[in-house]
């Protein structure tokens, strides 16, 4: 028994990698056009990567994965709460930075819900008419009500996008408690959260103005309050 668990998680293992390179690999020639140029933003909704240094991104990795392994031997002598007070709080910084610096500002489905949240403010539903957005997709109404909220405490769009960076950090301590829980090992969550603290994925997205990273966040303290 001992041996086909072993077997089993082995298998698992490989079909998880198999499945994320598959995935990083369509990214890059699916998803992202790594030619467009002169940049045009109406063109589509590709990531587009211009003036890309790929030397300056290899040391960049190299300086991570160090400071990763350095934080790694580190954490053995700190416990995993102030470890995790340290990983949200980065991952909290490190998205107002970006949100700061990349001044993202949001279009296509972004853009219609943010614009939204004030057209309907004025009492103006034409968006709700027939062969219009939110005819065509009525289930972004609830972001919208959302969004509303937002922009009735702070009319900006960074104020939503630096919501985004506490949701983020909130995702990132989720994440820690669920492994916490299901593998009730210190270790493999200490493990979690320096994997987060490298996963820049989190910083980036706090820029994207969208339900999907509220809505991971009610999902996984849901998924936390069940299990207490």
């Amino acid at each position: 028994m001992g041996k086909f668990i072993k077997y089993s998680v082995n298998a698992l293992v490989f079909c998880v990698i198999v499945i994320l390179l598959f995935l990083t690999i369509s990214s890059f020639l699916y998803t992202a056009d790594l030619h467009t140029e002169p940049f045009q933003i109406e063109d589509n909704e590709r990531v587009l990567i211009l003036n890309n240094n790929l030397l300056l991104s290899i040391v960049l990795l190299v300086i991570l994965i160090l400071f990763l392994y350095i934080f790694r031997k580190i954490s053995y002598t700190v416990s995993n709460k102030k470890i995790c007070i340290i990983v949200a709080t980065s991952i909290f910084i490190c998205s107002i930075v970006c949100i700061i610096i990349l001044k993202n500002f949001p279009r296509y489905d972004q853009l219609a819900l943010a614009n939204a949240a004030h057209i309907f403010k004025e009492n103006n539903f034409l968006d709700l008419q027939k062969g219009y957005y939110f005819w065509c997709y009525p289930f972004q109404l609830g972001c919208v009500l959302f969004f509303e909220i937002l922009v009735a405490i702070y009319d900006s769009i960074y104020f939503m996008q630096m919501i985004n960076a506490i949701f983020v950090s909130i995702i990132s301590v989720c994440i820690y408690h669920i492994t916490k829980q299901l593998f009730s090992n210190e270790k493999n969550s200490k493990l979690v959260l320096i994997l987060l603290l490298g996963y820049l994925y989190f910083e980036f997205i706090s820029t994207f103005i969208y339900g999907n990273i509220p809505g991971l966040m009610f999902a996984l303290l849901s998924i936390i309050f069940l299990n207490i």
